[in-house]
């Protein structure tokens, strides 16, 4: 038997010793495991590196006792006949694991059939097919591409020789876009780390007087960016109990709600989606918080009062600008020094120290006149 490595790629054949598995981010099992294949080192690695993907292409060769050993997504057993059938594919419009384009369906309604023995497929755990069977025109409904996490990213191909898929792709249109598009997001999927595939972004503190605005991303498995699902939040007023839901309107590449005012308080949230069999289940919390008219701008808007300067014919001056300033009001004409005058008449019968006066000159006259003799 023989090996070869190219890059990052290393092949394996027939009984030939196993690597080390923890050196590699992704295994393909081509029809293993085989009555050729070490059963014991395989499963050995395989236990010893429980997060590595895995990627199963079933055929005629694959023990397929052996493979339901290996993996707990699906049951395999040996059909009624030892003979290969032509099976075809069609794709599968629920498929949500990631996006795949639907005008691809009718080319691959044409792809030349991949060669499967008869087999019992039984499902014991969750999957999401991305292709399913169709035998001499019957569409079975059994997967033919199908992807699976059982605390292990997995995927099955039941079917060889997909080296036609790609053949007949660019005998008909020129390339391989379909196909190579399919197994590039195949491999994607297997590679990429788990993720819960959302992200909220709600600010912690909402003023009283704004809008409460909440933006949210959804991802598949393979970390592109979705909006197909409905996206539902409930809010509640942890103070009054009060509880409040929405569904979050769809944009182009996230999602978006306003809930608009809500009264001050301390507030908690739970948004919930569906994507295929996985749920998708996001809690946290914000407040809202009353504000004062004068605290809403904190900061000098330069922009306005440089408007109402030119309004009023005056100017707007920096406070590295305030020899400007003084330059600027010394030599203002308009300054000038004003000096007021203001006239009362007022009635002197009105004054009175002016009447004890007039009495008072009055006494001394007499005073006078009569210690001199003039009376």
């Amino acid at each position: 038997m023989s090996r070869c490595s190219t890059r990052n790629i290393s092949f394996f054949f027939g009984k030939e010793t196993l690597p080390e598995f923890s050196n590699y981010d992704l295994v393909i099992l081509h029809q293993v495991p085989s009555a050729r294949t070490d059963f014991a080192a395989l499963k050995s690695q395989l236990d010893k590196n429980v997060k590595l993907p895995v990627f199963f292409i079933v055929g005629n060769d694959t023990d397929r006792d052996l493979l339901s050993k290996l993996q707990n997504v699906f049951a395999l057993h040996s059909g009624a006949t030892n003979t290969l059938m032509d099976v075809k594919a069609h794709q599968n419009t629920a498929f949500s694991t990631f996006t795949f384009d639907a005008k691809s369906e009718q080319l691959i309604a044409k792809y030349p059939p991949l060669a499967l023995p008869h087999l019992e497929i039984n499902a014991l755990k969750s999957h999401d097919d991305l292709l399913l069977q169709e035998v001499m025109g019957i569409k079975s409904g059994l997967p033919l591409l199908s992807f699976a996490n059982d605390g292990r990213k997995m995927a099955f191909l039941f079917g060889t020789n997909i080296w036609r898929w790609r053949l007949y792709e660019y005998y008909q249109n020129k390339n391989h876009d379909v196909f190579d598009e399919m197994f590039s997001k195949s491999l994607k999927y297997l590679l990429l780390s788990a993720n819960d595939g959302s992200a909220i972004y709600a600010k912690e503190t909402y003023y009283s007087n704004e809008p409460v605005i909440i933006t949210a991303e959804l991802r598949n498995p393979n970390n592109e960016l979705v909006t197909d699902p409905d996206l539902t939040i409930q809010i509640e007023n942890k103070l009054t109990g009060e509880t409040y839901d929405y569904t979050f309107s769809k944009r182009d590449h996230d999602y978006e709600l306003n809930a608009g005012l809500l009264p001050e308080g301390l507030y908690t949230y739970k948004v919930q989606a569906q994507m295929g069999e996985r749920k998708i289940n996001v809690n946290g919390t914000f407040s809202v918080v009353a504000i004062g008219i004068e605290a809403q701008q904190l900061t000098a808007d330069i922009d306005r009062v440089r408007t109402i300067a030119r309004l009023t014919n005056g100017n707007c001056y920096t406070a590295r600008e305030l020899q400007q300033l003084f330059a600027d009001l010394h030599n203002d004409s308009r300054i000038t020094s004003v000096e007021h005058h203001e006239s009362r008449f007022e009635d002197l019968i009105h004054s009175k120290w002016i009447f004890f006066v007039l009495i008072g000159l009055a006494a001394v006259e007499w005073l006078l006149r009569k210690m001199f003799g003039s009376y």
